[in-house]
C-alpha cells in the first residue's frame, strides 16, 4: 500500500503478469496503469475501516454466541426489584395500572441502559 494523492487515499498494485493468469479476473476490481505494467486498487480510508469492522464482527461470530441468559435475568431485577423484597409486589392493583407501572419501569431501565 502507498499513500494515494489525495489524503485519506490508498493505492496497492500488483504485477500484470500475476493478474493475468488469475482466474477471477473477469470479478476483479484493479485498474490497468498506462505508464507501467501494474494493475491498480484504489482504496479510501473508510474502506479500510469498513473492511476491519467486518473482520471484527466474523472473529466475535466465529467465537461462539454470547451468553443471554444473565443479561435477561438482571433486566428483569431490574424491573421487579424497585417493588419490594423477594414477594416482587407492586404497589398498584389492576390490569390498567400495572401496566402503566410496569411500561413506565421499562422506560426508565432502558433509559439507564444507555
Amino acid at each position: 500500500m502507498s499513500p494515494g494523492r489525495q489524503p485519506g487515499r490508498y493505492l496497492a498494485d500488483f504485477p500484470a503478469q500475476t493478474c493475468a493468469a488469475c482466474p477471477l479476473r473477469a470479478q476483479c476490481p484493479t485498474q490497468p496503469l498506462q505508464q507501467r505494467p501494474v494493475q491498480v486498487l484504489r482504496v479510501s480510508q473508510r474502506q479500510i475501516e469498513v473492511a476491519r469492522l467486518r473482520q471484527d464482527c466474523d472473529a466475535t461470530r466465529k467465537a461462539g454466541p454470547p451468553h443471554l441468559r444473565p443479561a435477561v435475568e438482571s433486566t428483569l431485577r431490574s424491573l421487579l426489584h424497585p417493588f419490594g423484597d423477594e414477594r416482587h409486589q407492586l404497589p398498584v392493583r389492576g390490569q390498567r395500572r400495572v401496566t402503566m407501572v410496569m411500561v413506565a419501569v421499562d422506560v426508565m431501565v432502558n433509559l439507564r441502559l444507555e
